[in-house]
C-alpha cells in the first residue's frame, strides 16, 4: 500500500457544531440555496436529508435550525487536519473540503507497517470526527475505497474483490456518458475493467477511461501536495515592568508590521490574532484580536490594537509579549482586466467594516443578509460572517426599502391604488402563516407606501417607498 485517504462525511459539522445539544435538529445550506446540504443525525432520524428542499425539511421537521455553509470555515478546518496529519507524512493533499491524501510509503520505515500509521491516525481524530481510511496502490483506489464506506481493514484481494463491486457513478462523469453505460449494460468498476481501454475511450467517452486508469494505476497520477504556510510567531522582551499597554503600542505595532508583511509575502490574510502577555517569561494573559472580515493590511490591525488595549486593565506588570498566528485564509483573485474593477472599493470597505467592528466590539457586530423565507418582517437576518455575493435582486418583485417594525391599520379612502395586487402565502409550517395581498399605493401626501389587504378584508399599511 502505498497511498493513504480519509474521508470526513461530517467535517463541518464535527469542526463547528460538536456542543450542539443532542436534541437539536440542525443543518446546513449554501447562501442562496434552496436546498440542505448536510445534516446532523437527529435531524436525519426525523427523515431530513442532504439534496433535500427547505421546505420539505420543514414539514418533516418544523423545529429544524437552519445555519449557513461558510467556504473559508469549511477550508480552515480541513487544512487544520491537514496540519495534523503532516506529522506522520511529508505528502498531504487536500481533495475538495473533506478528504486528505497521505502518501505512506516512503513513511513505513519511520514508523513501522500499515497498521501502526493507521493506529496513529485513528489516535488523532476518533474523539473528534466521523471518518472512514482506506489505503490502496494509487490514491484514487485509495479514495474510492474510503468514499465506499466498506474498505476497512481490507486485504489485498478483498480490496480488489470490492473494488470491481463499486458502482460506476463513484467515477465522476457526465449524464450523457451514464446514458451509453446503460445502453451497455454496465453497471459496476468490475464490468467496465473487463473492457480494453482503448474501447473505453472510444466507444464511451475518453475520460472516463483515463480516470479508470488512473484507479487502477496503469496511467501515474498524484495530488498535488499542499503547501502551508507556516505559522506566525513572534515575541520580544522588555527592558522594564509595565502595568499598562497603553506605553506599549509601538512595539506591538511593530509585531503587526511583522505580521501584515508574512501574510502579503505569502499572498493570504487572516482573521485572529493572539497578543499573548508575558511576566518573567510565563505567560500571563491573552488578548484575541479578531477583525469581522480577514485583512493582510496594517490599518486594520493597527485600528482593532487601539480599540482593544484601551479598555484592558493588566492584573501584573508585564515584561513581555508573544503574537501567534495559525489560521490563514489565501488571497482571493482580482480582476485580471487592465483597467477595470483593480479592487480599491473593496479594500475601502472591507477597512471600514473592520474599523466599526473594532469600534463596537466584533461580537456586536452582524452581517445583513437576505433569507429564504417570503415573509417581510423575516427575510432580513444578521450573520457573523459577510456573505459571498450580494442576492440578485427580483426584477418582478417591488419591494420598499423602510419596512415598519409593525404594519399599522390605515384608512384606503386615503390612498390611490397603482399597482398589486401581489399574493404572499407562506408559514404555514412553522406557525406564523400570512394571506396578504401587497399593493403599491399613493397616500394623501404623495408619498408611496407598500400596503396590503387581509383575508378579513382589514388595510395595513408595510412599508415605504424611497
Amino acid at each position: 500500500m502505498k497511498w493513504l485517504y480519509v474521508y470526513f462525511p461530517q467535517l463541518y459539522l464535527d469542526a463547528y457544531y460538536h456542543d450542539t445539544p443532542s436534541g437539536q435538529a440542525l443543518a446546513l445550506k449554501k447562501e442562496h440555496s434552496h436546498r440542505i446540504l448536510d445534516c446532523n443525525q437527529t435531524a436525519k432520524d426525523q427523515g431530513v436529508s442532504p439534496g433535500m428542499l427547505l421546505n420539505t425539511a420543514f414539514c418533516l421537521c418544523p423545529l429544524l435550525k437552519i445555519d449557513i455553509w461558510q467556504p473559508h470555515q469549511a477550508y480552515q478546518a480541513i487544512t487544520r487536519l491537514a496540519r495534523e496529519t503532516a506529522q506522520l507524512s511529508s505528502w498531504i493533499a487536500l481533495d475538495g473540503e473533506d478528504g486528505l491524501y497521505i502518501e505512506i510509503a516512503s513513511m513505513r520505515e519511520y514508523f513501522g507497517s500499515y497498521a501502526a500509521i493507521r493506529n496513529k491516525l485513528q489516535r488523532l481524530f476518533s474523539d473528534r470526527y466521523h471518518y472512514q481510511i482506506a489505503a490502496a496502490p494509487t490514491p484514487k483506489c485509495a479514495r474510492l475505497l474510503s468514499r465506499s464506506g466498506n474498505a476497512r481493514g481490507l486485504s489485498q484481494a478483498r480490496m480488489l474483490e470490492n473494488l470491481r463491486k463499486l458502482p460506476l457513478h463513484s467515477l465522476p462523469h457526465d449524464e450523457r456518458t451514464q446514458n451509453r453505460l446503460d445502453k451497455l449494460g454496465l453497471a459496476t468498476l468490475g464490468d467496465l475493467m473487463q473492457l480494453p481501454t482503448h474501447d473505453i475511450a472510444y466507444r464511451i467517452n475518453p475520460q472516463l477511461a483515463q480516470e479508470l486508469a488512473q484507479v487502477t494505476g496503469s496511467e501515474h497520477w498524484e495530488p498535488h501536495p499542499i503547501e502551508f504556510p507556516e505559522d506566525f510567531t513572534w515575541s520580544t522582551d522588555l527592558e522594564q515592568e509595565f502595568d499598562s499597554l497603553l506605553p506599549l503600542r509601538f512595539p506591538i505595532t511593530h509585531g503587526l508590521k511583522k505580521f501584515c508583511a508574512f501574510m502579503q509575502a505569502r499572498c493570504c490574510t487572516s482573521q485572529n490574532l493572539t497578543l499573548s502577555l508575558l511576566a518573567n517569561g510565563k505567560r500571563c494573559g491573552a488578548i484575541q484580536l479578531s477583525l469581522a472580515v480577514p485583512d493582510s493590511r496594517l490599518e486594520s490591525w493597527v485600528y482593532r490594537l487601539n480599540a482593544s488595549i484601551e479598555q484592558i486593565q493588566l492584573e501584573r506588570p508585564i515584561t513581555g509579549f508573544h503574537l501567534k498566528a495559525t489560521d490563514f485564509i489565501p488571497l482571493p483573485r482580482r480582476s485580471a482586466e487592465l483597467f477595470k474593477n483593480t479592487g480599491k472599493d473593496e479594500d475601502s470597505k472591507s477597512l471600514l467594516i473592520n474599523r466599526l467592528a473594532a469600534r463596537l466590539g466584533i461580537e456586536h457586530f452582524h452581517f445583513i443578509n437576505l433569507s429564504d423565507d417570503i415573509r417581510p418582517e423575516r427575510q432580513t437576518i444578521y450573520c457573523s460572517q459577510s456573505p459571498e455575493h450580494a442576492p440578485e435582486p427580483d426584477p418582478f418583485s417591488l419591494r420598499p426599502l423602510w419596512l415598519l417594525r409593525s404594519a399599522l391599520p390605515i384608512d384606503i379612502a386615503h390612498y390611490t391604488l397603482i399597482r398589486g395586487p401581489v399574493r404572499l402565502s407562506a408559514g404555514w409550517i412553522d406557525n406564523g402563516k400570512i394571506n396578504r395581498d401587497y399593493y403599491i399605493a399613493k397616500s394623501a401626501h404623495q408619498a408611496l407606501h407598500w400596503i396590503y389587504l387581509t383575508p378579513e378584508r382589514r388595510w395595513m399599511w408595510h412599508g415605504i417607498f424611497a
